[in-house]
């Protein structure tokens, strides 16, 4: 038997074969009860949920965007197994699915989103005496790690009301949408131009109850010339076929002429720098046309969990790797800098690009500043400029041997690229994992130019691997 706190989507345990959040949850909190239910093997509901379906809906049933998402989920699904309930360990699956499809991190340690998972659905349901420190050592990374991407879980959670919109259903488990940013941004839409927050919310649970039980019915009301360009865009944005995908992108400016987002694709069409430049650029000014002034002081700090800023900070990012490739390196930083400044979170990786933009301009002060604000960030392309900075300013010393120590057991590949005795590869991998060749690869690409410049460390680096 297992003692199980009664969630808000478990069946409520007054009998009414409602949930319990739209059932006694309510008069519970009211009355400060934490109901709980015992749970007797061959009778719960939650017994249902198999291993084999679990399994089943991490290899077939949902579509990963890319491969490390699979494999933090295969993760997760590894190191709950056996302490969780299989109903539970579902739930994170689900919650991981739909929060990569939506956000799209950059995943550089699988452990680290993997933890903020496990540790959400143990505050939430039966293992709420789980702490950050035990899934740190669980996991291998740090407590602060793990409190930073949970923290981003739930800044998406209570965007989406993942409670409402994602619930497992007892009969059919596997009947989930993923949410994407398109939902987000038919929800959001559902918020703006009313100060009747309790006429929004009525309004969006609709929306949610037709989207999961009609999907199609969601898309049946009339659109707006800007809706319907964006949903052109979120077309565009799924289609492979550049010559499609520009078409459409053109058919959305015809519809919206201040669409960001159309702006930002023509210019990663675009074969020719410069015309890239300013693409991006027409795009970062209509975006903020949009969004307003407003919007900037209002939502600093957290700016991608809002769906609207999203147009804005693509052309934004777009346009700073244009200024970077291009050598101008001030105005990359600048626009670096702000999207930091924006997004706390980074989950678009800006932190990589501004690291090497201040490497390459001599600026290790505030490369180290940026080191110690992502401390907890142990990838390649961190814990080697580590080394970089850390030589640059001190020369040998034993903190440079521990810094190499930490950085070749993260990433075992890098050395062999930056020493000569693996060839860099001219095409760069479409993806890349956590401490595989693909990750070194990236690396290397992007920073042997400022290795080369070092040659005595690469000399020492050589010694080190004999």
């Amino acid at each position: 038997m297992i003692i199980h706190r009664v969630s808000r989507n478990d069946p409520c345990p007054c009998g009414s074969k409602k949930k319990y959040k739209r059932c006694c949850l309510e008069n519970d909190q009211m009355h400060n009860i934490i109901p709980t239910v015992a749970f007797m093997p061959g009778k719960s509901g939650s017994t249902k949920f198999t291993e084999k379906m679990v399994q089943d809906l991490i290899d077939t049933q949902l579509n990963w965007k890319q491969p490390q998402y699979k494999t933090t989920a295969e993760h997760l699904f590894a190191q709950m197994t056996g302490v969780y309930d299989w109903k539970y360990i579902t739930e994170a699956v689900f919650l991981w699915h739909s929060y990569v499809n939506d956000t799209e991190p950059v995943i550089r340690k699988e452990g680290a989103f993997a933890a903020a998972i496990e540790y959400y659905i143990a505050q939430e349901y039966t293992h709420n005496q789980i702490t950050q420190s035990h899934l740190a050592e669980k996991y291998d990374v740090s407590s602060g790690t793990i409190s930073q991407r949970f923290q981003q879980v739930i800044e998406y959670m209570e965007v989406v009301d993942y409670g409402n919109r994602n619930e497992i259903e007892e009969n059919n488990p596997l009947a989930r949408l993923p949410i994407t940013e398109q939902d987000l941004m038919q929800v959001q839409q559902l918020f703006e131009g009313t100060s009747n927050h309790a006429a929004s919310k009525i309004k969006t649970a609709s929306f949610i109850d037709r989207l999961m039980n009609e999907p199609a019915a969601a898309n049946q009301t009339k659109m707006t010339s800007k809706e319907e360009a964006q949903a052109c865009l979120y077309d565009a944005w799924k289609e492979s076929d550049i010559e499609t995908r520009t078409e459409l992108a053109k058919k959305a400016l015809a519809l919206y002429p201040n669409s960001a987002d159309a702006y930002t694709i023509l210019a990663k069409a675009s074969t020719q720098v410069e015309e890239a430049l300013e693409l991006y650029l027409k795009g970062m000014h209509v975006a903020e046309q949009e969004l307003g002034a407003a919007s900037f002081e209002l939502n600093t700090g957290h700016f991608w969990g809002i769906v609207s800023t999203r147009p804005y900070m693509r052309a934004k990012i777009g346009y700073a790797q244009m200024c970077h490739q291009l050598g101008h390196m001030r105005e990359a930083i600048m626009h670096y800098e702000h999207m930091l400044t924006l997004n706390h979170s980074d989950n678009q990786g800006v932190r990589y690009l501004l690291l090497t933009a201040y490497l390459s301009t001599k600026q290790t002060y505030k490369a180290e500043q940026l080191l110690q604000q992502y401390k907890d960030d142990d990838c390649a392309n961190m814990n080697f400029n580590r080394m970089l900075i850390h030589f640059e300013r001190q020369g040998i010393t034993k903190q440079l041997t521990s810094l190499w120590k930490d950085a070749a057991a993260q990433n075992p590949h890098v050395a062999a690229y930056l020493t000569g005795d693996k060839k860099i590869p001219r095409k760069t991998p479409e993806f890349m994992g956590y401490g595989d060749d693909s990750e070194a690869i990236h690396y290397v690409q992007g920073h042997i130019h400022l290795w080369n410049l070092q040659p005595d460390l690469i000399k020492w680096v050589t010694r080190k691997l004999k």
